[in-house]
């Protein structure tokens, strides 16, 4: 099993709920899950929310990006749209609904039971190119919890553009489970 991002947390109170149905979870997390929030994060998340509900997803996730140290990057020209293409991102949109309307508060407020999930095979991957992330840290952090290492994997928060490699990593480290 595999999650990433709000997908990891999730998956960590899955495998901890039902250890017998994970053979190995590998998660990443946008910040230190094992703690509870400070002021400073939960002023953040709630700031996100805020702007959620005010001014819609583009404001919201261009908050989450920066504050997460997930830049835009350089601009890249604009790209003559498809119809498949128009229907993705409309898609994707009503899912960024969901996930800021729904789900954005109860992740940033989980907090894992990392007693429980020390006997657990878990492995906490981080992204090789997201040093400095919030992600990054909070992976690190919750490897050092579990009292492990975390497992690089090439690329960044979303793994990067190289599925071929990010493959065979994978399956490297789930065969040694």
């Amino acid at each position: 099993m595999l999650g990433s991002s709000g997908g990891g947390l999730v998956g960590l109170e899955l495998v901890a709920d039902h250890p017998s149905r994970c053979g190995c979870w590998s998660p990443t997390s946008r910040r230190p899950p094992h703690y509870s929030p400070t002021p400073t994060s939960t002023a953040f998340d709630r700031e996100v929310y805020d702007t959620y509900r005010s001014e819609g997803v583009g404001p919201a996730m261009g908050k989450f990006l920066t504050g997460a140290g997930l830049g835009q990057g350089e601009p890249q020209p604009p790209v003559e749209s498809t119809p498949e293409m128009d229907e993705a991102m409309a898609r994707m949109q009503g899912n960024m609904e969901f996930f800021l309307g729904h789900m954005w508060m109860p992740l940033t407020g989980y907090v894992p039971d990392t007693s429980r999930l020390k006997s657990l095979p878990i492995v906490v991957a981080v992204g090789e190119a997201s040093e400095g992330q919030l992600a990054h840290r909070a992976a690190r952090a919750l490897a050092e919890q579990l009292g492990q290492e975390p497992t690089g994997f090439l690329g960044d928060h979303g793994w990067g553009g190289e599925p071929d490699a990010f493959a065979s990593r994978l399956d490297e480290v789930l065969r040694s489970y």
